[in-house]
């Protein structure tokens, strides 16, 4: 990957903006970044009735880009042969996105239920 553009998402970015101007989209790009958080965290909460899902959606998000980070590394710098495609690479990175994600989301809604039966509990004892 060293030498080259590794996103084909960026290619068409440098080629009109340049390389030395793409720093100057970083804003935008953390704009658009809490953006899909809060979407896609809002959109589980309505479906799933999964409490703290904006939290699960970035804690996935940030998971998945620290593996690819370390994999990057591993790839240019450690000469790790396993999986040398970024392409390949999807594949491992959605599996241990939603391994991730469905676990803690199980986990979110059992201690939201017992957060809600130790609730009740503690109302029905005042009354």
């Amino acid at each position: 990957m060293r030498g080259r553009e590794g996103n084909p998402l960026w290619k068409p970015i440098v080629d009109i903006v340049g390389i030395e101007k793409v720093p100057f989209l970083v804003p935008f790009i953390l704009i658009l970044f809490y953006f899909v958080v809060k979407t896609v965290g809002w959109i589980i909460h309505k479906t799933d009735k999964t409490p703290k899902s904006e939290e699960l959606v970035l804690t996935a998000l940030v998971l998945i880009y620290g593996i690819f980070v370390v994999w990057t590394i591993a790839v240019d710098f450690l000469n790790f042969t396993l999986i040398t495609n970024f392409h390949i690479m999807i594949i491992p990175l959605t599996i241990i996105a939603l391994g991730y994600s469905l676990w803690a989301q199980k986990k979110l809604k059992i201690e939201a239920k017992i957060s809600t039966n130790y609730h009740v509990k503690k109302s029905n004892l005042i009354i």
